[in-house]
């Protein structure tokens, strides 16, 4: 169980860890409500843990697990101030180790962080020990159902938090660039490869376009 828990909470903290992949033999081993309870609170724990790095240790020992732009892109739009709703919203939306380190570098209210965290991390406990008893009694039907559902669910929070901080992609990556994570270039308006053009009218609208 420690080793269960141990991956748990790192998935939570890194974008490379995953418990997934051990959550059917979890519910295998001991049960749906022992897996949900040792699972949701690994989540709990990696979520305050990624609160205290960010809060305590800012942006550049965040950067190790997790991209710089990201978390400059999302910093820039959650306050302090930030209410409940858009907190919530915001757990619900992204990968578990972004919100975290975010709300800690912006000093977010640890109260509610926390209450938003347990809120937001439950229903994707439960789906992934859903997943995992759907995998182990081979209800593949069922498994790719609520793969579905988790993903409309996701995408769904992702769209109405984007509509509540403004999200703005050209600025966005204006913003990138500026702070030296890309380079934005132009190119044709087709992606032609321009010396296999025969015409130079052709390259010229291309260009142009």
């Amino acid at each position: 169980k420690a080793v269960f828990v141990l991956v748990s909470v790192l998935s939570a903290m890194l974008a490379f860890f995953s418990s997934a992949v051990i959550v059917p033999v979890a519910v295998y081993a001991w049960g749906e409500a022992t897996t949900l309870a040792l699972l949701w609170g690994a989540w709990l724990i990696g979520g305050a843990a990624s609160y205290l790095v960010g809060r305590t240790l800012g942006r550049r020992v965040v950067a190790w697990a997790i991209s710089p732009a990201r978390v400059d892109y999302y910093a820039s739009r959650i306050s302090a101030r930030a209410g409940f709703p858009t907190i919530l919203l915001f757990q619900l939306a992204l990968p578990s180790e972004i919100p975290g380190y975010v709300l800690g570098i912006v000093r977010c209210r640890i109260e509610v962080y926390l209450a938003a965290l347990a809120l937001a991390e439950l229903p994707f406990a439960v789906g992934a020990v859903y997943l995992g008893e759907s995998f182990v009694r081979g209800d593949y039907a069922l498994l790719v159902g609520l793969g579905i559902a988790g993903i409309a669910f996701s995408a769904t929070a992702f769209h109405q938090l984007h509509r509540r901080i403004g999200g703005d992609i050209p600025g966005t990556f204006a913003e990138l660039q500026r702070g030296g994570h890309l380079e934005i270039i132009t190119c044709a308006a087709t992606h032609g490869y321009l010396p296999l053009l025969s015409r130079d009218e052709s390259i010229h609208l291309q260009l142009r376009a």
